[in-house]
Formats: structure tokens, sequence, C-alpha cells
């Protein structure tokens, strides 16, 4: 036998032996994934089932995922792993989406959205996005990511995508999944919010748990390549998984410092019912949700201990905060409260002198109406809604608006209507409105809320929701949200958009789709069919470069939830673009 023989020979033993242990350690990663997350979602199922039904309702749509996920677990937990082998096997470990440079208006690629199922098809939602310069980057929660990263041995899992941008929001590239880290327990849970600093460095935060659950928390990654990469996430908080749950996070940077970061998150805390911790438990036999703030000083290297904002003890509750700072390093969170045995709720407000130490006392925004129907806590089309608070501060205009502060929320107060399902006493839909507040010294007071939506809106009977808010470098206040005043039924959704020149006392509004959607929010049954996200978010150039206004969001026009973009509407540098779905 010749050399080349014995070499080819023994070449192909090597290969074979390679490809042997290859598919077994990718079968055992896969199989410790699987043991991995069932005792994670049976850590929270046990957890959350000792919430009462209205304290569970609280939880992100992120969150309800899980619990529908540990609900049908069983069943499908083992055909996710054989499907997750079958499809990821020509991709060696790199995500569905491999690069490609999408069309314009598309964030997204949905190409393999329907390769798991045709019921239960991967769905984006819930946007984040983040401008710096030439290059903007999306974050959203993305089911796909789960069959991406099962597979792949020596990382964890994730639930968040990513997009990115280099020509100032033009076009998109998908890069796949959110690196969860070397640790095989990390679960990178969803719920993202991203943030830049210069055109170089972005940061993601994501509720997160690390081993299989047994510590819940928030993690933040950070990316020094422009958002093309990120490292692996770096814990903001972790507590016990048997007693917590951190859920809803959110992030901001510092604008008179770029080391400085800011994550805010609610604790369903049970602490208070744990013989040996419940005499030092801020709700002492009772449960909690609160509203606490991590910082760090060094650039999310590190994080100090949690501050509490705000405690809301059984039958008093919080949840949904979103946390800004100012040009001069005051840190601000505005959050929703639910007060107990009334049929309205409260968005507050508190600001943090010293980085987020201490807050002063919290200041009432507005007493807000929830949208939707108040038995099921469902919107028209059947899926969930919220009040939560989007906040903006004018950092940079020299106008009579400079330091202004912006809260912008959805509201039922106009269109409160009496509903006949079920036949109980007191059973209404409210229909909702795209509301605005103001505040000119620091948060101290507010102005009285100023209807957005410039259309006959929710008196009519029509929807208007989840709107978030942004400044532009010129002092022009923006804000997005979903909107069906183009159809009399209220069922079909468009994306509009509102710009106010006057300190948000009058807005222009602009429609953003060229054709109206519908929910179809059963496109991902092992997900959840009754949400289309909790917030989409809006932002301007964090370096002051560029005016006019950037928004993701989600978009279900060619039949399957997918992210689209708003580009640099009714602002400085306004092109007149609009999604061309």
């Amino acid at each position: 036998m010749n050399n080349s023989r014995r070499w080819l020979i023994f070449a192909s033993v090597l290969v074979a032996f390679a490809l042997f242990f290859s598919a077994n350690a990718t079968a055992q990663t896969v199989q410790q994934r699987l043991d991995g997350i069932t005792s994670h979602l049976k850590t929270l199922q046990n957890l959350i089932s000792k919430f009462p039904p209205n304290s569970q309702a609280r939880l992100s749509s992120s969150a309800q995922h899980l619990l529908r996920l540990a609900a049908e677990w069983d069943k499908i937990g083992p055909q996710l792993g054989r499907s997750a082998s079958t499809l990821n096997s020509s991709l060696n470990g790199k995500p569905f989406s491999l690069g490609a440079s999408l069309s314009t208006g598309t964030v997204n690629d949905p190409g393999s959205d329907t390769a798991f199922s045709r019921l239960a098809g991967f769905v984006q939602s819930e946007t984040s996005t983040a401008w710096c310069g030439n290059t903007v980057e999306v974050a959203y929660n993305d089911s796909g990511s789960y069959l991406e990263t099962l597979p792949v041995p020596g990382i964890g899992l994730s639930f968040n995508g990513y997009s990115r941008s280099t020509d100032g929001g033009q076009t998109f590239t998908d890069l796949g999944y959110l690196n969860p880290g070397a640790d095989i327990t990390n679960f990178v849970e969803g719920d993202p919010v991203v943030t830049c600093t210069d055109e170089n460095t972005f940061y993601q935060s994501s509720i997160f748990v690390t081993q299989f659950g047994l510590l819940t928390g928030e993690s933040v990654s950070k990316s020094t390549d422009g958002g093309v990469t990120f490292a692996d996430p770096v814990p903001v908080v972790l507590k016990n998984g048997f007693w917590h749950f951190i859920d809803k996070p959110w992030m901001a940077t510092d604008p008179t410092n770029p080391k400085n970061l800011y994550a805010t998150y609610t604790d369903f805390d049970y602490e208070g019912f744990d013989l040996f911790d419940f005499p030092t438990a801020i709700c002492p036999n009772n449960i909690r949700l609160g509203i606490e703030l991590v910082a760090s000083k060094d650039g999310g290297a590190t994080w100090g201990a949690p501050t509490v904002v705000d405690t809301g003890c059984f039958p008093s509750e919080n949840q949904g905060s979103n946390v800004a700072v100012d040009k001069n390093g005051k840190v601000y969170v505005a959050w929703e409260q639910f007060p107990a045995f009334i049929p309205t709720n409260e968005i507050d407000i508190a600001v943090s002198t010293n980085g987020g130490a201490t807050f002063a006392p919290k200041t009432a925004i507005a007493i807000v109406t929830p949208v939707g129907h108040n038995y099921f806590g469902l919107m028209q089309g059947g899926f969930r809604n919220n009040e939560f608070p989007s906040l903006a501060i004018d950092r940079r205009s020299h106008g009579a608006n400079k330091g202004a502060l912006y809260v912008t929320w959805n509201d039922g107060r106009n269109g409160v209507n009496p509903d006949g399902y079920p036949p109980f006493f007191g059973v209404t839909y409210n229909f909702g409105d795209a509301f605005a507040s103001t505040s000119h010294d620091g948060g101290a007071s507010w102005s009285a809320a100023v209807k957005m939506n410039d259309d006959v809106g929710a008196s009519a009977g029509i929807d208007h929701y989840l709107p978030s808010v942004a400044v532009s470098k010129d002092g022009a206040v923006g804000s997005c949200w979903y909107d069906r005043r183009r159809d009399p039924a209220n069922f079909l959704i468009d994306r509009e958009c509102a710009t106010s020149h006057d300190g948000g006392q009058t807005w222009h509004n602009t429609r953003i789709t060229k054709r109206s959607f519908s929910p179809i929010i059963a496109d991902d049954l092992l997900v959840n069919p009754i949400y289309m996200g909790d917030y989409d978010g809006l932002t301007t150039d964090a370096l002051g470069l560029r005016g006019g206004f950037l928004g993701a969001y989600g978009n279900n026009a060619k039949g399957n939830p997918d992210v689209r973009i708003s580009r640099s509407f009714g602002g400085s540098d306004d092109n007149g673009a609009e999604d061309d779905n």
C-alpha cells in the first residue's frame, strides 16, 4: 500500500472519529440544555404559581412565554431537541441569518421563520433601537434563537436577536442571536434594551438566569466593535430563583460620563414568606413587586448593590420601569403603579441626584385607565397590552424646552365602553389614546396629559397603544405607536408617528405603514399566542450628529411577526421615509 493511500485511510479514520465525537458532544449538549431548561421552568412555575392571578398578569411577555413553555414542556422539549439538531446540522453553530443585507425598512431576516413549524414559526417582537452616528443597532425578542443556540457546544441559550446598520438605518444585516456566554447554564431570556455611547460601544440588557434558573437576574452585554459581536453577558443583579424572578429590565447611559450605566428591573419577590429570611424582607409575610436600580461606574464591567426605587407590597404593585439620565447626571426612573382595589393605575417617577444611590420620594405623573378589556386584560384581536411609560429628556436643545422631561403612555380614559362579555357587573372595554406629559422642573410637577393622536380617537371606539418617545437634537419631540384609526372595526393596525415642536403641547401625526396589517398573534403557538410585545423603542442619534428619529417595531404585514423600522420623520434631516411593507 503506498503512502498516499495510507494517509488517505488514516485521514478518513480521523474524520470519522471527529464526526462521531462531535455528534455525541452535540447530542450531550442538547440533552444537558433540555434537562437544565426543565429544571429552570419547574422552579419558575413553582414560584409564580404562589403569586395571585393579578400579580401573574403583571409578568412581561417574555416571562409569560416561559410559563407557557413550562406548561407544554413535557411535549415540546423532546421535539425541540430533535428539531434543533436537524435544522442546525448544516450550519455548524452559525445563526440562521448569515449576514445578507436586507431590503430597505426590513430589520430581521424572516427566511427561516417557518422552518421549525407552520404553527409555531419564529417571531420577533419588543424592539429597542440605538443610534450612534452611521451605526444603528436594533435588538429584539427572537424565538428562533432557541434553535440557533440549543445544539451549540460551549455556550448558553439565547432568546435575543439583533440587527445592525452602517448607513444610518437605511439597510440592516441580521446578525443572529445575542451571545449567551460560555457558561452552558446561562439563559438570555429576552426583553432587550440596546444603547450606545459612541460608534464602537454598544450595550444590550436582558432578562437573565444562570445555573439553570437557580439564580435569576438581569444581564448587560458589551460590544466594542460597533455592535457586530458582544462579549459574554455580565450579570447586573442575581437573586435566589426559588424566591425571586427578575423581570422587565431597562437600561440607560450617562451623557456626562460614558462609563456610567444604569439598569432597572422589577423584582417579583416572594422572600417575605421565607422562614429563614422574612424578618429582613421588604414585605414581611407578603408578596412584593418592587422597582430596583443598579449602577456601573466602569462601563458595565462591575455593578453595585441594588437600590430600591419603590416598593409595592401586594395588593399594591409596580411594573414597567424606564430609566433615563439628564445632561447633569441626574437619574430618573418612571414606572406604572397598580394601587389596591381601584380600577385606575398611576404613572410615577422618582429622581436620584447621587448616581442612583438614593431616590427622592416619587411623584405622580398621571392617573391612567387601563386599555382593553378590563376583565381579561386583552385588546380587541385577543392580544395583551399595558400602560408602561416611555421616558425621554431634552439634553441638547437650547430653546425654551431645554432640559424638559417627556413621558408617554396609552390610556383608556376617553374610551370606556360597557362590554357584555363576560356578563358581570362593571365589565368594560376601554379604547385607548396615546398621551404625553411634560415636566420643566426636573420631574417635580407635570403638565396635564395631552392626546397625541390627532383623530377622534378612543371616544369613537378606536385603539392607539404602546407609544414610545424620544427628543431630537433640535428639541423636536417624537412619538410612535400602533394605531387603528383607518379601520372602523378597530381590528387592522398601522404604525403612526407624531412630532411636537412646542414642547409636547401640539402634535403632527404621520402614517408610517403604507398598508394596515392584522394582529396575527397566533403565528407562534410555542411562544405565546396572545401578545405582540410590551414595548417598542424610539431613539435619536446619541452623538447629536443627525436630527430626526429612528424606531423599530413589530409588523405582521407579511403574515409573520417581523421587525421593521421607520426613519427620520418630522425632525431636522427629515427625508419623509415610510415603511415599504
